[in-house]
């Protein structure tokens, strides 16, 4: 798997599904996806903090995600 990418370096493609990880609430990680209608687009460039749309197992959560990597290939059968 690729290392895990800060969100102030780099911002996944939205409405991709990616590996998220938020250390708020003692951390964790999700499936998720950047959501463009809730970020904010400035001269400095797009700030996303809390619009994230994350799944995990109590459902769809909102934390500030840190981190995110592509989802690894599926396995061949």
């Amino acid at each position: 798997m690729d290392k895990w990418i800060n969100v102030e370096d780099n911002l996944p493609e939205f409405k991709v599904e990616v590996l998220c990880f938020w250390s708020e609430c003692g951390s964790g990680i999700a499936i998720g996806t950047l959501d463009e209608s809730r970020c904010t687009h400035n001269k400095a460039g797009v700030e996303c903090e809390k619009d994230w749309t994350l799944y995990g197992i109590i459902g769809k959560v909102e934390y500030d995600v840190t981190h995110w990597m592509p989802l690894p290939n599926q396995p061949t059968l």
